[in-house]
């Protein structure tokens, strides 16, 4: 398995940051109720999941990490977990691209 590159470990690294910013941020004005707050941390947890499969240049568990993000509580504005697909799509196609000839099938 070919680890992440250094562009590809900071796109991660500061997309987990503006995902945890941006998840405290949309439901911040509704923290009186209890279910925004749970969707706020639980938001939080999957950037942290991001920033964590960065760390360890995990290209299949930072691209997983990123989808989990992409498709999170985003709540009415779900065009700002579109960055986090296409991350995890471009880890998936350059970790085919990657892969040695003769370890492909097919």
């Amino acid at each position: 398995m070919n680890p992440l590159d250094d562009r590809e470990q900071r796109w991660a690294l500061w997309g987990a940051g503006a995902g945890a910013v941006a998840f405290i941020a949309y439901w911040a004005p509704s923290f009186n109720r209890l279910p925004a707050v749970q969707l706020a941390l639980i938001g939080c947890a999957m950037a942290a999941a991001l920033a964590v499969a960065a760390r360890r240049r995990s290209r299949l568990m930072t691209g997983l990490a990123a989808m989990l993000v992409g498709f999170g509580p985003w709540g009415g504005v779900w065009p700002l977990g579109l960055p986090y697909l296409m991350l995890a799509a471009r880890l998936a196609l350059r970790a085919v691209r990657a892969e040695p000839v003769g370890r492909r099938r097919g």
